[in-house]
C-alpha cells in the first residue's frame, strides 16, 4: 500500500528598510554689537595756602639801638627800674656808714668826693647776639579733593539672522520580504 509521506518547504527572505536623510541647516548670522565707552574726567580741585615767611628783626634792631616805641619805653622803664633800687641800696649803704660811730674818718667828705662823678645812665643797646634774626615758616597747606565721574557705557545690539532648513528622513522598502512554502514528498510503500 502508499502512503502519502510529505515535507514542507519554507523559504523566506527578509525584507530591507532603506532609510535616507537629508541632513538641517542652521546658520546664525550676528553683526557685532556697537560700544560706545566714554569716561568722563574725575573733579579735581586743589587748593594751595601759601607758606607765610615770619622774619622778626627786633632783637637784632635792639642790638644796635633801634627800638621801637613801645620797646624803647619798656626797656627805658625796666632799666630805671633797675637803677632806681640799686640807687636806693647805695644811699642805704652810704647811710649806714654815716651813722658808724666807730668809723673815726670824715664820712661826709670821703662820700662827697666818691660820688661826685656818678651819673645814671639808661642803656639802650643790648650786647649783639650769635643768632640775632629768628626767623619763622609756617609751611604752605595743600588741600586736595577729587570725585570720581565714572564710565558712560552705550552698546547697540542688532538681531541675529537665522536660516535654518528643516532636514528630510526618507524611509522606503529595499526588499520585499517573501514566504513561500511548498510540499515535497511523493508515496511511499508500506509493508505489513
Amino acid at each position: 500500500m502508499k502512503v502519502p509521506s510529505f515535507r514542507l518547504e519554507i523559504h523566506q527572505i527578509t525584507g530591507k528598510v532603506g532609510l535616507e536623510t537629508t541632513p538641517s541647516t542652521f546658520q546664525i548670522d550676528q553683526r557685532p554689537a556697537d560700544l560706545q565707552i566714554r569716561q568722563i574726567p574725575a573733579d579735581l580741585k586743589i587748593q594751595r595756602t601759601p607758606a607765610v615767611l615770619i622774619i622778626d628783626y627786633r632783637p637784632a634792631n635792639t642790638a644796635y639801638g633801634q627800638r621801637g616805641i613801645v620797646d624803647f619805653m619798656t626797656h627805658a622803664g625796666d632799666q630805671a627800674h633797675l637803677q632806681v633800687l640799686d640807687n636806693i641800696g647805695s644811699i642805704a649803704q652810704d647811710g649806714d656808714r654815716m651813722m658808724d660811730i666807730t668809723n673815726k674818718q670824715d664820712a661826709f667828705a670821703d662820700l662827697a668826693f666818691q660820688h661826685q662823678f656818678d651819673q645814671s645812665v639808661i642803656q639802650d643797646t643790648d650786647p649783639p647776639s650769635a643768632n640775632p634774626v629768628p626767623i619763622r615758616v609756617n609751611p604752605s597747606v595743600l588741600d586736595v579733593k577729587w570725585q570720581k565721574n565714572g564710565v558712560q557705557i552705550q552698546a547697540n545690539y542688532f538681531t541675529p539672522k537665522i536660516t535654518a532648513t528643516a532636514g528630510a528622513l526618507k524611509v522606503y522598502v529595499r526588499e520585499e520580504p517573501s514566504i513561500s512554502v511548498h510540499a515535497v514528498g511523493g508515496y511511499v510503500d508500506t509493508v505489513r
